[in-house]
Protein backbone atom coordinates (compact mmCIF):
# COMPACT_ATOMS: atom_id res chain seq x y z
CA UNK A 1 0.00 0.00 0.00
CA UNK A 2 1.50 3.05 -1.30
CA UNK A 3 1.74 5.82 1.00
CA UNK A 4 -0.67 8.47 -1.17
CA UNK A 5 -3.51 5.27 -0.50
CA UNK A 6 -2.70 5.36 3.05
CA UNK A 7 -3.02 8.78 3.59
CA UNK A 8 -6.58 8.85 1.68
CA UNK A 9 -7.67 5.53 3.63
CA UNK A 10 -6.87 7.93 7.18
CA UNK A 11 -8.98 10.94 5.62
CA UNK A 12 -12.03 8.72 4.36
CA UNK A 13 -11.66 7.32 8.48
CA UNK A 14 -11.08 10.87 9.67
CA UNK A 15 -14.39 11.79 7.67
CA UNK A 16 -16.53 9.15 9.02
CA UNK A 17 -15.05 9.59 12.32
CA UNK A 18 -16.42 13.12 12.07
CA UNK A 19 -19.69 11.87 10.51
CA UNK A 20 -20.27 10.27 13.61
CA UNK A 21 -19.19 12.62 16.03
CA UNK A 22 -22.43 15.09 14.66
CA UNK A 23 -24.25 12.47 14.95
CA UNK A 24 -23.49 11.21 18.76
CA UNK A 25 -23.32 15.08 19.36
CA UNK A 26 -27.07 15.71 17.40
CA UNK A 27 -28.65 12.08 19.28
CA UNK A 28 -27.26 13.61 22.56
CA UNK A 29 -29.08 16.76 22.07
CA UNK A 30 -32.05 15.53 21.02
CA UNK A 31 -32.44 13.00 23.29
CA UNK A 32 -31.83 14.91 26.59
CA UNK A 33 -34.17 17.43 24.39
CA UNK A 34 -36.88 14.61 24.39
CA UNK A 35 -36.22 13.57 28.17
CA UNK A 36 -36.53 17.25 29.41
CA UNK A 37 -40.09 17.24 27.30
CA UNK A 38 -41.07 13.92 28.72
CA UNK A 39 -40.22 14.83 32.24
CA UNK A 40 -42.17 18.28 31.66
CA UNK A 41 -45.33 16.28 30.21
CA UNK A 42 -44.91 13.37 33.14
CA UNK A 43 -45.05 16.45 36.11
CA UNK A 44 -47.18 18.76 34.35
CA UNK A 45 -49.94 15.47 34.18
CA UNK A 46 -49.52 14.41 37.33
CA UNK A 47 -47.87 16.59 39.63
CA UNK A 48 -48.44 20.30 40.03
CA UNK A 49 -45.29 21.87 42.05
CA UNK A 50 -42.52 24.43 41.70
CA UNK A 51 -39.69 22.03 42.69
CA UNK A 52 -39.51 18.37 43.34
CA UNK A 53 -36.00 17.53 45.50
CA UNK A 54 -35.08 14.03 44.80
CA UNK A 55 -31.68 11.73 45.00
CA UNK A 56 -33.07 9.50 41.63
CA UNK A 57 -35.94 9.66 39.39
CA UNK A 58 -37.06 6.29 37.91
CA UNK A 59 -39.00 6.53 34.59
CA UNK A 60 -40.87 3.00 34.66
CA UNK A 61 -41.98 1.56 30.81
CA UNK A 62 -45.85 0.06 30.58
CA UNK A 63 -44.29 -3.25 33.07
CA UNK A 64 -43.37 -1.14 35.89
CA UNK A 65 -39.64 -1.54 35.18
CA UNK A 66 -36.92 1.04 35.16
CA UNK A 67 -35.94 2.06 31.79
CA UNK A 68 -34.74 5.64 32.56
CA UNK A 69 -33.07 6.77 35.73
CA UNK A 70 -32.07 10.28 36.56
CA UNK A 71 -29.90 10.94 39.23
CA UNK A 72 -27.59 12.38 41.61
CA UNK A 73 -24.68 10.15 42.15
CA UNK A 74 -21.45 9.71 43.75
CA UNK A 75 -19.51 11.79 41.50
CA UNK A 76 -22.10 14.40 39.42
CA UNK A 77 -25.75 13.74 37.94
CA UNK A 78 -26.20 11.39 35.47
CA UNK A 79 -28.96 10.29 32.87
CA UNK A 80 -29.27 6.12 32.38
CA UNK A 81 -30.77 4.80 29.76
CA UNK A 82 -31.57 1.06 29.73
CA UNK A 83 -32.96 -1.28 26.84
CA UNK A 84 -35.39 -4.08 26.55
CA UNK A 85 -33.09 -6.27 28.38
CA UNK A 86 -32.79 -3.34 31.28
CA UNK A 87 -28.80 -3.10 30.55
CA UNK A 88 -27.72 0.06 30.60
CA UNK A 89 -27.04 1.44 26.59
CA UNK A 90 -26.56 5.39 27.33
CA UNK A 91 -25.14 6.63 30.28
CA UNK A 92 -25.39 10.95 30.15
CA UNK A 93 -24.02 13.40 32.69
CA UNK A 94 -21.46 15.76 34.25
CA UNK A 95 -18.19 14.20 36.77
CA UNK A 96 -17.31 16.43 39.22
CA UNK A 97 -13.60 15.68 38.38
CA UNK A 98 -14.07 15.46 34.30
CA UNK A 99 -16.75 17.55 32.82
CA UNK A 100 -19.54 15.98 31.05
CA UNK A 101 -19.80 13.11 29.12
CA UNK A 102 -21.58 10.67 26.59
CA UNK A 103 -21.28 7.03 27.33
CA UNK A 104 -22.45 4.51 24.50
CA UNK A 105 -22.66 0.98 25.75
CA UNK A 106 -22.98 -2.51 23.95
CA UNK A 107 -25.55 -5.08 24.83
CA UNK A 108 -22.51 -6.38 27.01
CA UNK A 109 -22.27 -3.16 29.17
CA UNK A 110 -18.99 -2.52 27.17
CA UNK A 111 -18.50 1.24 26.70
CA UNK A 112 -18.03 1.09 22.85
CA UNK A 113 -17.87 5.15 22.72
CA UNK A 114 -17.39 8.03 24.93
CA UNK A 115 -17.94 11.57 24.14
CA UNK A 116 -16.45 13.84 27.18
CA UNK A 117 -15.67 17.77 27.52
CA UNK A 118 -12.51 18.56 30.05
CA UNK A 119 -11.30 21.98 30.50
CA UNK A 120 -8.56 20.82 27.91
CA UNK A 121 -11.00 20.28 25.30
CA UNK A 122 -13.75 17.38 23.93
CA UNK A 123 -12.45 13.88 23.73
CA UNK A 124 -14.09 11.14 21.50
CA UNK A 125 -13.28 7.62 22.13
CA UNK A 126 -14.28 4.66 20.22
CA UNK A 127 -13.67 0.95 21.15
CA UNK A 128 -13.68 -2.30 20.06
CA UNK A 129 -15.81 -4.92 21.65
CA UNK A 130 -13.19 -6.37 23.40
CA UNK A 131 -13.24 -2.88 25.58
CA UNK A 132 -9.78 -1.53 23.40
CA UNK A 133 -9.79 1.95 22.93
CA UNK A 134 -9.62 2.14 18.64
CA UNK A 135 -9.83 5.20 17.92
CA UNK A 136 -9.72 8.89 19.67
CA UNK A 137 -10.26 12.59 18.20
CA UNK A 138 -9.05 14.95 20.70
CA UNK A 139 -9.95 18.83 20.31
CA UNK A 140 -6.65 20.68 22.29
CA UNK A 141 -5.89 24.62 22.15
CA UNK A 142 -2.94 24.31 20.25
CA UNK A 143 -4.51 21.57 17.63
CA UNK A 144 -6.72 18.83 17.06
CA UNK A 145 -5.28 15.03 16.93
CA UNK A 146 -6.83 11.47 15.57
CA UNK A 147 -5.11 8.32 16.72
CA UNK A 148 -5.89 5.36 15.65
CA UNK A 149 -5.12 1.74 17.04
CA UNK A 150 -5.23 -2.12 16.01
CA UNK A 151 -6.56 -4.32 17.61
CA UNK A 152 -4.74 -4.64 20.24
CA UNK A 153 -5.20 -1.12 21.22
CA UNK A 154 -1.63 0.07 19.89
CA UNK A 155 -1.44 3.51 18.16
CA UNK A 156 -0.84 2.67 14.55
CA UNK A 157 -1.55 6.30 13.32
CA UNK A 158 -1.76 9.58 14.77
CA UNK A 159 -2.80 12.51 12.22
CA UNK A 160 -2.60 16.01 14.06
CA UNK A 161 -3.27 19.66 13.09
CA UNK A 162 -2.18 22.88 14.96
CA UNK A 163 -0.47 26.41 14.25
CA UNK A 164 2.78 24.81 13.37
CA UNK A 165 0.89 22.46 10.26
CA UNK A 166 -0.53 19.11 9.59
CA UNK A 167 1.54 15.89 11.22
CA UNK A 168 1.52 12.33 10.47
CA UNK A 169 3.05 9.74 12.06
CA UNK A 170 2.72 5.74 11.12
CA UNK A 171 3.67 3.83 14.21
CA UNK A 172 4.63 -0.07 14.10
CA UNK A 173 3.45 -2.67 16.52
CA UNK A 174 5.81 -1.49 19.39
CA UNK A 175 4.39 2.23 19.08
CA UNK A 176 7.83 3.00 17.50
CA UNK A 177 7.50 5.94 14.86
CA UNK A 178 7.92 4.39 11.21
CA UNK A 179 7.32 6.78 8.92
CA UNK A 180 5.94 10.55 9.25
CA UNK A 181 5.76 14.04 8.10
CA UNK A 182 8.19 16.40 9.05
Amino acid sequence: MTIEERLEKLEQELAAAQRRIHWILGGGILLILVCLICLYVVMNGKIHVNTICAKMLIVEDEKGEGSACLAGGKYGPSLLMYDDNYECRLDIGVLDFGGPHVYLLDENGKTRAELSSAKDGPRLNLYDEKGKNRATMVMLKVGSVLALADENGKTRAELSASKIGPKLTLFDENQKGIWGTP
